[in-house]
């Protein structure tokens, strides 16, 4: 009995805890998170190798102006935007 027990409170301990990284999140990202990235050297192909091809490589303009700040009710950009396609209004019973 003792057995079953404690298999029944480790479980309920380990579903009560699963919840709790929701509770202390308080913002997606900080400044800091990215503030250090820097570009990586172009790529250098050995003598005799052939490098990739990159005419059809898609170029990343710079971005000159500041992130926009985003509001709390906003989220994260980890997640999707919610997406949903509106029903239709009902036909209006002719007179």
């Amino acid at each position: 009995m003792s057995k079953f027990r404690s298999i029944v409170l480790l479980s309920l301990t380990a579903l009560l805890l699963s919840g709790c990284g929701s509770l202390f999140k308080t913002s997606c990202a900080r400044p800091e998170d990215y503030a250090g990235a820097v570009d990586n050297k172009p790529l250098q192909i050995p003598v005799g190798l052939q490098g990739p091809d990159t005419r059809s490589a898609l170029p990343v303009p710079a971005l000159n102006e500041p992130e926009r700040p985003r509001a709390a009710e906003e989220g994260c950009l980890d997640a999707p935007p919610r997406y949903a396609i509106p029903a239709p209004p009902p036909p209006r019973p002719e007179a």
